[in-house]
């Protein structure tokens, strides 16, 4: 009996050996890492009137249990818009807003507790008049805008195992997922209370459910089980709650699961105890609690402007345009250009063929996604996204681009890649942190107030100034700069200079050793790994 015990538990393992990915531990050690970095870097407060309509919604839910929320002083006709009970309502998905409540009563809970604690918050400089002549606690947005830096460390954590699902080295998974939190501009987007983090991270999520739980060569071993294609469609719609548009990628999503149906053998399901739906049914496994989510979104556009369609843009913010110019500062300008933010990228678009030729339909998808998405961005004539860091609408493709990066990287441990791609892939990696680092020094609200009060002097109007400067002008690109801008917006050293409380200090000390401690974990796995080797 306690043989047979034994068995079945060694099967267990085994099993679950194939549903996850081995080292676990550095997944956890590269969460803890970006965890601690990320808290270091933070800004602490939140900057973008985007961030800052998302936040009055989870107040609004969190103290009065609705929807509603007071615009912005000066601003009443951004991001919000008047529902038909006659309250404003902010525009921008429920998601960010939802998962940023419990943030917001851990805020209120501290600050009911320790009112002196977080008092020098107030003597920290803002340029934003919608700020000044507002009612507000720095406390509670402090807490609040934490979720994007757990968000943003989560998602590189989930990077990891998406490479180690894809077959790839233990270093070279470590690798990506450094890429992505240290050399594009996901850290800047960490700081600030933007949405984009949060769709990442699910989208990515489903992703990585759908992706077949081990391969042998090109052939599926264990295939989608049940609970798998529930959780990746109920992350892809959770996604699309918190940004419109990741519903762009839903059709290539559903693909993926129709040509993975497809592709399996008969002999696949005896390898696996997950309960495996029919061939035919995956696909509605997929899409139920999709459907689920887009019913939520269409009920709460309803309840707010009584039309399911309506999300409060009202036709007042962008339209289709020809993308030609879209797609040119979209790539290479000064304020917007995602190669010249995220350099590596031109090493993950030369790294495509050769992971083609392994992943085939995971290369379609990423491909397909990717294509549309710029495409569409780019037709609209608020393709630039606002004031904001390079292209705000494509950060969500920025994991699925390092992706690309897998073959690539494997060949250049190995010495097999090309001497020309290998400089290529050596030159983006280094300025591209150098660009994050930057980035992360200022910030892109303090810059641009201050450069258009300059520029306004010179008699130039706002228009111009929005609408081209902002995009096409070097002199008004954070890349140039960030360079000399003092740094306005890092909570630790405002921390320090307006003499916040010891014990503080003392929490941030405990975080760089925690940073430190992470540093050294990671190094020792990876020279483990190569005596192994």
């Amino acid at each position: 009996m306690l043989r047979s015990w034994w068995h079945d538990v060694k099967q267990k393992r085994e099993h679950a050996d194939g549903l996850f990915p081995k080292n676990h531990q550095t997944a956890f050690a590269l969460f803890l890492f970006f965890l601690a970095l990320y808290t270091l870097t933070m800004s602490g407060r939140i900057s973008s009137p985007d961030g800052e309509l998302v936040f009055r919604a989870a107040q609004s839910l969190a103290t009065e249990g609705d929807w509603s929320i007071q615009p912005i002083n000066g601003w009443a006709g951004f991001g919000s818009s008047r529902g038909k009970d006659g309250e404003f309502y902010s525009l921008f998905g429920p998601g960010e807003s939802v998962a940023m409540v419990p943030f917001h009563a851990l805020g209120r809970s501290c600050v009911e507790r320790w009112p002196a604690f977080f008092e020098f918050l107030s003597r920290r400089p803002f340029f934003r008049d919608y700020y000044t002549r507002t009612n507000f606690n720095e406390t509670v947005r402090l807490f609040a805008v934490w979720l994007n830096v757990l968000v943003t460390s989560l998602t590189c954590a989930l990077l990891y195992r998406v490479a180690c699902r894809l077959e790839a080295r233990v270093e070279i998974g470590v690798c990506i997922a450094l890429l992505f939190g240290l050399a594009t501009p996901a850290w800047a987007y960490s700081r600030d209370g933007f949405s984009e983090p949060l769709a990442t991270l699910l989208l990515l999520f489903s992703f990585e459910q759908l992706l077949p739980q081990s391969r042998s060569g090109n052939s599926t071993i264990r295939s989608h089980g049940s609970c798998r294609l529930l959780l990746a469609g109920l992350a892809l719609g959770l996604s699309t709650l918190t940004h419109i548009s990741i519903a762009l990628a839903v059709p290539f999503f559903l693909w993926y699961v129709v040509t993975n149906t497809r592709h399996r053998k008969p002999a696949d399901f005896s390898e696996t105890t997950d309960r495996q739906p029919a061939h035919h049914l995956s696909p509605i496994v997929f899409a139920l609690p999709l459907l689920a989510c887009a019913s939520v979104l269409l009920f709460h556009n309803y309840a707010r402007f009584g039309n399911p369609l309506e999300t409060g843009r009202m036709n007042r913010y962008g339209h289709f345009v020809a993308p030609w110019i879209g797609m040119l500062g979209l790539s290479v300008s000064p304020g917007k250009g995602l190669l010249l933010y995220a350099p590596i990228v031109v090493s993950c678009l030369l790294g495509f063929p050769s992971f083609r030729r392994r992943w085939p339909r995971e290369a379609m998808l990423i491909a397909a996604m990717c294509i549309l998405r710029f495409i569409f961005v780019a037709a609209r004539s608020d393709w630039h996204g606002g004031v904001c860091i390079g292209p705000r609408l494509l950060m969500v493709l920025l994991p699925f681009l390092l992706i690309l990066l897998l073959e690539d990287l494997g060949a250049w441990q190995s010495r097999r890649l090309f001497q020309v791609k290998a400089r290529i892939l050596c030159a983006t990696m280094a300025l591209s942190l150098f660009v994050q680092i930057v980035l992360i020094k200022g910030n892109v609200f303090d810059w641009s107030f201050w450069r258009r009060a300059q520029l306004i002097t010179q008699g130039i109007s706002d228009s111009t100034i929005y609408n081209h400067l902002f995009h096409w002008s070097w002199s008004c690109s954070p890349l140039t700069g960030f360079l000399w801008f003092p740094p306005t917006d890092m909570l630790l050293l405002d921390a320090i200079r307006y003499h916040a409380p010891l014990t503080l200090i003392f929490c941030f000390v405990l975080v760089f050793l925690l940073f430190a401690g992470c540093t050294v974990f990671l190094q020792r796995i990876l020279q483990k790994r190569e005596v192994e080797d």
